[in-house]
């Protein structure tokens, strides 16, 4: 039996980003959709198969863990309201979905940007483009309740055994920095917010990481972390 899939959007306030996300969504994916909306009116007209959870507005780690809670599906592909998938996702949905299901793999990351497909594999996926086991998901806590808990929620299926890995081409368009969102939310500055929080990664973690400026995220693993 070919595995079920799930996906999960957050968002504030931006629907027709959301529209555009969730038909490329019916077009290319063909999932039942979880959308977590915080914002007083849906869209008028959603796709067949999408579930509206709505939340208080706030960070997207907790509407992330929300709307995975709805879905009983082998498979859960995070996108942001901002993202759309293309017609490479259809075409490789296959193979997708057979590394996500591979034992030893617990999260499968998008690359958000064409230069990510030129580095080295990075020990973290980024929101907009996260494909995990729901089995592991859970197993490891799920996201928290705060602006990064997606590199956190990459470290703790890194640190429980499973492997990061990135697929080898773009198969979604992330908007990155598409107005509204996060910057509607009263004293939210999330750029600044968000690189501060990640700037004391290692107090959380002072046995598992190290500061590195070569890292795009500001950290390296500590050997034998």
């Amino acid at each position: 039996m070919a595995a079920s899939l799930g996906v999960v959007i957050p968002t504030y306030q931006r629907p027709r980003w959301l529209e555009r996300a969730l038909r490329s969504v019916a077009r290319h994916a063909a999932a039942a959709a979880v959308v977590v909306v915080d914002q007083s009116d849906p869209p008028a007209e959603l796709p067949e198969g999408v579930t509206v959870i709505r939340m208080a507005p706030g960070w997207p780690g907790p509407r992330r863990r929300v709307g995975a809670a709805a879905l009983e599906t082998d498979l859960i592909l995070f996108l942001d309201d901002d993202s759309e998938l293309v017609a490479a996702f259809a075409e490789d949905r296959a193979a997708l979905l057979a590394t996500a299901l591979e034992e030893e793999v617990g999260l499968v990351s998008l690359p958000l940007r064409p230069g990510w497909l030129r580095e080295p594999p990075d020990p973290v996926g980024m929101g907009g483009g996260m494909l995990v086991r729901r089995e592991v998901y859970w197993r490891v806590g799920g996201h928290g309740s705060d602006y990064l808990d997606d590199i956190e929620l990459s470290l703790r299926i890194r640190w429980g055994g499973w492997r990061v890995v990135r697929h080898p081409r773009p198969v979604s368009v992330h908007h990155i920095g598409a107005k509204g969102g996060l910057r509607l939310l009263p004293g939210v500055q999330p750029k600044r917010d968000a690189h501060h929080r990640l700037s004391r990664l290692d107090e959380r973690y002072p046995d598992r990481l190290l500061r590195s400026r070569s890292s795009w995220w500001g950290f390296r693993e500590r050997r034998g972390g």
